[in-house]
């Protein structure tokens, strides 16, 4: 198989996507969207071996990810960034992606904007506040029921 070059982009721009589980695997598949690149390769690496990772640094690139795939378990999404923001992330799942809705966790810095903050006034589901631990990630998981391999897979 002969795959076309990809284009050079900076490397903070560029998503980081870990391998699909074979078929069969028990693991869980979660999508990071965070404009902060240090936060999802962090979430990445924690994870790695326990879940399938997809990581988007920006609201746009999950857009364009989830109208491709929407078979995530667990969305982890920043609320506030620059562009397409969490809300419009989220409003996207609840019109194209409504299997998503109760799986969708916003994570939070504070920092709000008075429509943020009127958002997240509205919006039933969980939140992480920033910032926050793997554990606290691992517990929201565990309270949302999404699996995990108990060993690395792979």
């Amino acid at each position: 198989m002969v795959l076309p070059f990809a284009p050079e982009e900076s490397a903070a721009r560029r998503a980081v996507v870990e391998p699909p589980s074979e078929a069969g695997s028990l693991r869980s598949r979660i999508l990071i969207v965070d404009d902060e690149p240090l936060l999802g390769q962090t979430l990445l690496y924690a994870f790695k071996g326990r879940y399938d990772v997809s990581v988007c640094v920006s609201g746009r690139e999950a857009l364009s990810k989830l109208e491709e795939d929407g078979r995530f378990d667990l969305v982890l999404c920043d609320l506030m960034m620059p562009g397409v923001s969490g809300a419009a992330v989220y409003e996207f799942v609840r019109l194209r992606r409504p299997e998503l809705m109760g799986r969708f966790v916003f994570m939070t810095g504070g920092a709000f904007t008075e429509s943020a903050r009127e958002f997240l006034d509205r919006y039933p589901g969980a939140q992480l506040e920033k910032p926050f631990t793997i554990e606290d990630v691992d517990r929201l998981m565990s309270a949302l029921n999404v699996r995990r391999a108990e060993a690395p897979v792979g």
